[in-house]
């Protein structure tokens, strides 16, 4: 699993780049105390359901949230 995250969170942010204007169109400032990528679909989930790391860090599971709401967040997958 510890690989797992590993791989997803750098593609993820890899797909973000790529992906920056879907992901990010109001542009939000990323930071710990700022905006945060978020998997809407949570990693540990991604994993436990089987998902490819393709899969995870798609940019269609990827949000930005205000880091105070994706820390309260936590495990919980988002509609």
């Amino acid at each position: 699993y510890k690989d797992y995250v590993t791989v997803v969170r750098g593609l993820s942010d890899k797909m973000y780049k790529l992906f920056k204007h879907e992901i990010n169109p109001e542009n939000h400032r990323r930071g710990k105390f700022q905006y945060h990528l978020d998997h809407k679909f949570p990693i540990i989930e991604c994993f436990k359901q089987g998902w490819s790391i393709m899969e995870a860090a798609a940019p269609s599971n990827l949000q930005m949230l205000p880091w105070d709401e994706n820390l309260s967040k936590s495990n919980k997958i988002v509609e």
